[in-house]
């Protein structure tokens, strides 16, 4: 009904997780997906609309140290919080978490994708200039480097984590392909330690 009230599609709108196959208890969370762009980024503007109007509620410092805890991520806890509370893919009604993700379509599977060798691990500080897709799976973000194309992640924690226009702080593998073309993953591995993006300017 708020996302109705808001002007949203729900046919745009639908459920996975644990509600999606029936296995839901008194404390599941429930998980919305979307698969179109542009409709799961007017939902993150609609959580944010709701919060500021007091019909649902950010998450409380107990919920964002428990995701916090489960995330392990190589950020303090204080960076996590500052770059999650400003995705608004997550808020609480009635006392339960809701999480919007976004699922791809777009990707195209007529193509042999190219061939990466892992070169190294990398640490190095850059501009955002491409943020599309920094909510898909895997989400990715093109960067002003004079040889490295893009930051390529494969953990949820990073999703979302940095818009165009600002600077972060980035560590992963370093990978280039049989093209020739490089780029920077992070979440190489399943706990990504060492490995994370962080902002370190805003953009103006």
């Amino acid at each position: 009904h708020l996302f109705a009230k808001q002007g949203f599609p729900l046919d745009a709108m639908g459920v996975t997780g644990s509600v999606l196959i029936s296995a839901q208890n008194p404390l599941s969370d429930i998980d919305l997906v979307f698969y179109c762009r542009d409709r799961f980024n007017q939902a993150r503007h609609i959580v944010k609309q709701l919060i500021k109007q007091g019909e649902c509620h950010a998450l409380s410092d107990e919920d964002w140290q428990q995701s916090y805890q489960r995330r392990e991520c190589d950020l303090s806890y204080a960076d996590y919080f500052w770059h999650e509370k400003r995705k608004f893919n997550k808020a609480v009604i009635n006392h339960r978490k809701f999480d919007l993700s976004f699922v791809s379509t777009a990707h195209s599977q007529t193509t042999v994708p190219p061939h990466y060798q892992k070169i190294q691990a990398i640490t190095l500080q850059v501009h955002v200039t491409d943020d599309l897709l920094a909510f898909d799976y895997p989400s990715e973000l093109g960067i002003k480097h004079p040889t490295i194309q893009s930051i390529v992640c494969y953990t949820a924690t990073y999703t979302g984590q940095a818009f165009k226009g600002e600077w972060i702080e980035v560590s992963g593998q370093l990978e280039r392909s049989s093209l020739g073309n490089s780029r920077i993953i992070v979440g190489s591995s399943r706990e990504a330690t060492g490995e994370y993006i962080k902002v370190i300017h805003e953009k103006n």
